[in-house]
């Protein structure tokens, strides 16, 4: 852990070195997760490397072609993929529409983000408010939303799949917090996502999100990293990590198949911490399908939680004595 929210190259090898007090002279795999941690890692990966690190990820050309919203829809649209319609005059824009960023940091250096616009007002403020050259703009698709899960050999031509359908969710596209499971990962479509980043020269965990209608399914984004709800992979049996961890120790994708045997699946995923944390924003969730009643959805999360479990849950009881605080910072800052 360390001690300034920031990373910088002298601090991570600091941590480095702690670790090595332990781990002894052994290589260290470093686990891609975040955006922020994965662009640090990508960077500084020639210097990171030296200090007997293994980061498996990507070359920097692909990371970045497949991360930046601007690009991957690029992509994606020019391999015969449905992407959203494109709005190109903001100012004469019918809401609702999406602002996404061009890339995944602006020309500050600070993280940017999708935007949803579902009023003129909201269209104006926006207009006001950001520099709207860092953005594209697309017409809002309401559907079920969809993300498929995978993780790519390098190699060998070993795949695993999973989609899960997402049910609810917190406001303006971030996390999930109910989902169940989906069978995109056993269509064509999948099958064409995989030929197509194979063929960009990809591998490793990745994640797509798309929009499905009656009669239409519309590619939304990638995440060529590891995303937050893996644990319902593995509530499932789903070894798409045992796939990572086999072939970045032992060059074996297949090694670890047969460890995660999951004799009763749970059913949904669910994020409890997550619900309550809009909640005390005054925030509304999002229903992506047919809403449940409170006393459903407490049912659901009580049986489901991420955290509420034997091993995890003085996590569960930490999440929730961390919500007051936010509650009351979030006054704070009001008055």
């Amino acid at each position: 852990m360390r001690d300034e929210p920031s990373l910088d190259l002298e601090t991570f090898t600091h941590c480095i070195n702690k670790i090595r007090n332990r781990a002894g002279n052994r290589d260290l795999v470093i686990m891609p997760s975040s955006e922020y941690l994965n662009t640090f890692l990508l960077r500084y990966r020639a210097e990171i490397e030296s200090l007997g690190c293994i980061i498996p990820l990507v070359n920097n050309d692909t990371y970045t072609l497949l991360t930046n919203k601007r690009t991957s829809t690029s992509l994606f649209s020019n391999n015969s993929f449905e992407v959203p319609e494109e709005i190109t005059a903001l100012c004469n824009a019918q809401p609702p529409l999406i602002a996404k960023p061009k890339t995944n940091i602006g020309s500050d250096g600070k993280s940017l983000y999708p935007h949803f616009l579902m009023s003129s007002t909201e269209v104006s403020n926006f207009i006001k408010r950001y520099n709207t050259k860092e953005y594209f703009f697309q017409k809002y698709i309401k559907g079920q939303s969809i993300y498929l899960l995978f993780y790519i050999a390098r190699s060998t031509l070993d795949e695993v799949t999973w989609s899960q359908r997402n049910l609810l969710q917190q406001p303006d596209g971030k996390s999930m917090i109910l989902s169940q499971a989906a069978s995109l990962h056993q269509t064509s479509f999948s099958t064409r996502v995989l030929e197509l980043l194979r063929k960009k020269g990809f591998h490793g965990l990745g994640m797509i999100e798309i929009i499905q209608t009656l009669n239409r399914t519309v590619f939304i984004e990638m995440n060529p990293r590891i995303w937050g709800p893996i644990q319902f992979c593995l509530d499932q049996g789903v070894p798409i990590l045992q796939a990572f961890i086999g072939e970045v120790l032992h060059d074996d994708p297949t090694c670890f198949l047969d460890r995660n045997i999951i004799e009763k699946p749970r059913k949904f995923y669910f994020w409890s911490g997550g619900l309550l944390e809009a909640w005390i924003k005054g925030q509304r969730p999002v229903w992506h399908d047919s809403a449940l009643s409170l006393p459903q959805l407490i049912c659901t999360g009580l049986q489901n939680d991420i955290y509420l479990r034997n091993d995890s849950w003085r996590c569960f009881l930490h999440e929730l004595g961390m919500l007051p605080r936010k509650r009351f910072n979030r006054e704070q800052v009001q008055t």
